[in-house]
């Protein structure tokens, strides 16, 4: 009996027919998804802030690096981008729109134009490389599609041609289970290509890859932010930062030390800051 495809926090295309009007709305005429943090904080319990008054905001076109220690609180930061965590204080704004305030469904719908990329890979072990990353595609298809696995010649294409970017053509079909972490990582990567979200956050991409193949992903990323995507991924690799992306953010202890245009951040302050 053929696995089916988990459903996830994605709506199908069955919901899409039906966006409604707020989400149009939200997500204006020319495709544009600003991500606002309104002096944020996330708390886990009644410990300290994971995160505390954080205020940032992400515009289209941009591609951010954001820099920090371990334990410094860039993957928390990135979930709440991304409408995965509520604050304990103050609100996610998309679009100047509080993200918490909106029903289930627009939630899943706006969701939708956000891809993330997370640590830890959440693949389907016993999927392979093709269906993991058509998971990606579950919103853009109908019920009766993802059931039945019979996936329109165009999602396919998007599919195969997100596995050709990031060089794993020759697994399509091999399992998830079977792949290496590195191979995993960029399984990953592409789910979040074949979903042809708006804006890109990606934890640690690289942090699987050797030398040659992280380059290789971040040129991707590169390029999806030529074509118009918003790009912000956290990452250790100083040198890559500076490459990549034209801001910089410093987070340590849960707080951001730094925010500002890669020409105006001196690398050695960087250095010096994570030692």
């Amino acid at each position: 009996m053929p696995l089916t495809l988990p459903r996830f926090h994605i709506c199908s295309s069955d919901s899409m027919a039906l966006e409604s009007s707020s989400i149009s709305e939200i997500v204006n005429y020319n495709s544009t998804l600003d991500i606002r943090l309104d002096n944020i904080s996330v708390k886990a319990s009644s410990s300290a802030p994971i995160l505390n008054n954080i205020s940032l905001e992400m515009k289209k076109g941009e591609i951010i690096a954001v820099l920090g220690p371990s334990g410094a609180g860039k993957s928390t930061l990135l979930r709440t981008m991304a409408g995965l965590i509520k604050p304990s204080k103050n609100r996610v704004l998309f679009n100047n729109t509080d993200f918490f305030s909106l029903k289930k469904r627009d939630k899943l719908l706006l969701r939708r134009k956000i891809g993330y990329v997370p640590q830890q890979f959440k693949l389907i072990k016993e999927l392979s490389v093709f269906e993991n990353v058509m998971i990606g595609r579950l919103g853009h298809l109908s019920t009766i599609s993802s059931i039945l696995h019979r996936y329109p010649e165009n999602d396919k294409k998007i599919v195969l041609d997100c596995i050709f970017k990031v060089g794993l053509a020759d697994r399509q079909d091999m399992l998830a289970k079977r792949l290496s972490g590195g191979e995993q990582q960029r399984v990953a990567i592409s789910r979040c290509l074949a979903q042809e979200p708006l804006v890109i956050l990606a934890d640690e991409p690289m942090a699987s890859l050797d030398i040659s193949l992280a380059e290789t992903i971040l040129e991707i990323l590169n390029n999806e932010n030529k074509k118009g995507k918003t790009v912000l991924f956290a990452i250790h690799d100083i040198e890559m930062a500076f490459r990549y992306a034209k801001r910089i953010i410093l987070v340590k202890n849960g707080q951001i030390m730094s925010d500002g245009p890669v020409k105006e951040i001196d690398k050695n302050t960087i250095k010096a800051f994570f030692n």
